[in-house]
This record gives structure tokens, sequence and C-alpha cells, in this order.
């Protein structure tokens, strides 16, 4: 396991003087493997796999970015995830069958400071099999042995239970409703949404 670099050094040198000890997050793998799934980066072959559930009236009602028109937004959506990856802004997996290695979804994160939220869309004919629990939990049991990581958090939907039922599960308790928080671009008018925020944190 390598360590990427810390961007956060000036904040973290004021904190060595405090007497407060931090440290620079692990960089992550590029894969991991769980009982029924691969993650593994994205790559340009999964476009058309990528398109499928990101063209999906249904997959996409209650995302936060809009439903994709052409499998050319596809292919830029996997490579900007490239760039922010490189970059060390978001990282983003593909979740794969191992048998198949067919596109379940894609599961991906975001750090600010010692915070890091995430977030997960899946294939509509993929719902109900326990996957997207599967794949949550791969990264939260990662993020929950980072050194540099005291929370872990995400958001959902007022009215999507599902998945509300997966934070649940993959360990994260819900603390409440941010009113007003996110945009939902393929709802008629575009209205901004409450949504339920759940987290899991540890002692500083």
């Amino acid at each position: 396991m390598h360590f990427a670099p810390c961007k956060l050094a000036p904040v973290l040198a004021r904190a060595a003087q405090r007497g407060v000890r931090r440290h620079c997050m692990i960089a992550p793998p590029m894969e991991f493997q769980s009982e029924r799934l691969d993650l593994r980066r994205l790559k340009i072959e999964d476009t058309d796999s990528v398109f499928e559930y990101a063209s999906d009236p249904e997959v996409t009602r209650l995302m936060d970015w809009p439903m994709h028109q052409d499998r050319s937004e596809s292919l830029e959506f996997i490579q900007r995830t490239s760039q922010e990856w490189d970059a060390g802004d978001q990282y983003s997996w593909a979740i794969t069958l191992p048998t198949s290695e067919e596109l379940v979804g894609v599961v991906s994160c975001s750090r600010i400071s010692h915070k890091v939220s995430f977030g997960y869309t899946l294939a509509r004919k993929h719902w109900s099999h326990g996957y997207a629990t599967e794949a949550a939990k791969v990264i939260v049991n990662w993020l929950s042995s980072n050194p540099a990581v005291f929370r872990i958090w995400a958001v959902c939907d007022i009215e999507n239970t599902a998945s509300a039922n997966v934070l649940t599960k993959s360990g994260l308790s819900k603390e409440g409703i941010l009113r007003a928080w996110e945009v939902r671009p393929n709802l008629p008018g575009a209205p901004i949404r409450d949504v339920y925020v759940f987290a899991k944190t540890r002692d500083a």
C-alpha cells in the first residue's frame, strides 16, 4: 500500500503545533474483491455499460446529475473519473461480477479534510440482489481503517428508501434531514429536494 501526498500539510503543521496528531490518507487500491463482487477503476471499455444505467429514467430519477442522452456523455464521465483519480479529488470504481466481468454499477468517494463522502449507482437489472450494500461495505470498511478519516458520510433523497436501507446496512447511522440540499435535474422542474444524511464517525 502506497501513501498519497498529503495536500493538507499546512493544516497538519498547525495541528502538530497544537499537539494534535493527524495522518495523510492512504492511497486507494486500484481493485477490491468481496464475496460476490470485484471493484476496479473504470475504463473506456465500460462506456456502453455506463450508458445503459445512466440513460435509464428509473435509475437516474433521484440522482443529482442529468440523465445521459448520448454515449459521448458516458465516455466523458469515465474520462473525468480518471482525471479526478489522478488528481486525488475523487475515486471511482466499477462494480463488476467476477464470473462475467459485467458492470453492475459504480461507487465513488471524495475527501475534504478528515471527511469522506461516498455514493453509488446501480443498473436496474441488478437491483434487489444486495450488490449496492456489498459494494458500499467494501468502501466503508476501507475508509474505516484509514487513519486520516474521521467521518464517512452519504446522503440520499428522502424518497429513496432503498438507498437509505443500503446506508444503514453499510454501518452508517441516520443523523437527520438536510433541507433543500440537492437539485434533482431528472424530476419535472428540477426541484431542490431534502435528503437524509447518514454517517459513521470515530473520535479525533
